[in-house]
């Protein structure tokens, strides 16, 4: 009778064990955690070439290391451009190089220009060799591509920049030196220091950066009017950078 009771007793004790487990389990039906996640989207500007640039009325120049839209202007290689013969053997009215550039950007962004000074690699230069107020540049057009995650938006060239150097408003021969002489803002000669020469609102949407095509095409000009100029060569290089403003 006593084994009973303890077996009893024992079945006992183990379905109260039994049920306080299945409690807890039914208490613990479900779980969660979380995980937190950031990061941050900088602020990103980008000049490029916009395409290849372009070389007229030359007389033995010509272009070196030339680009394709999306192309580093100088790495791996420098763009070089020869203007060739600029004395009085050409006879054409002007030497003109188009220079496109690609600009993008997810910020406003500020385009500045600036020239190297010139150097001469022969001749003894004075006051007749070409100088960088001989080299006459603009900024002829500035413009969106469409689509592709291009951002709407209204770029200003500078006024002083604005317009082909060759323009009889940007330019006219001196009637006491003879010397050709370009407008305030026309020439290399006013680009000693940086300059801004183009400004705008943000240039691209959200897209992927690894394409090398839309974004906003800027066509640079520059320019040489054959002369009576001092014999020898002359080089200079012309520096743009982009910025948020």
């Amino acid at each position: 009778m006593r084994r009973l009771v303890r077996q009893t007793a024992r079945l006992l004790f183990l379905a109260i064990i039994v049920s306080m487990t299945s409690l807890i389990a039914s208490a613990q039906a479900t779980d969660s955690g979380s995980v937190a996640l950031q990061g941050t989207a900088s602020g990103y500007v980008e000049v490029r070439a916009g395409g290849p640039a372009t070389l007229a009325n030359n007389t033995g120049g010509g272009i070196t290391n030339n680009k394709i839209k999306g192309d580093k202007l100088n790495n791996p290689t420098t763009l070089t451009i020869d203007f060739g013969e600029v004395g009085p053997s050409n006879a054409a009215s002007f030497v003109t190089a188009n220079v496109p550039l690609r600009l993008r950007s997810n910020v406003s962004y500020t385009l500045k220009t600036s020239a190297a000074a010139m150097t001469y690699g022969s001749g003894t230069p004075d006051a007749s060799s070409v100088t960088l107020a001989d080299i006459g540049f603009g900024v002829t057009a500035a413009t969106r591509d469409s689509g592709g995650g291009v951002a709407a938006g209204t770029d200003t060239i500078t006024a002083t920049a604005n317009g082909d150097p060759t323009s009889g408003a940007n330019g006219s021969v001196d009637g006491v030196t003879g010397r050709y002489t370009y407008v305030a803002g026309h020439s290399l000669g006013s680009y000693s220091s940086s300059t801004t020469i183009l400004t705008g609102p943000r240039v691209m949407n959200a897209m992927v950066g690894s394409g090398n095509t839309n974004g906003l095409v800027v066509t640079t000009m520059f320019s040489v009017k054959p002369q009576f100029f001092t014999p020898g060569s002359f080089s200079t290089s012309v520096t743009f950078t982009i910025s948020n403003p």
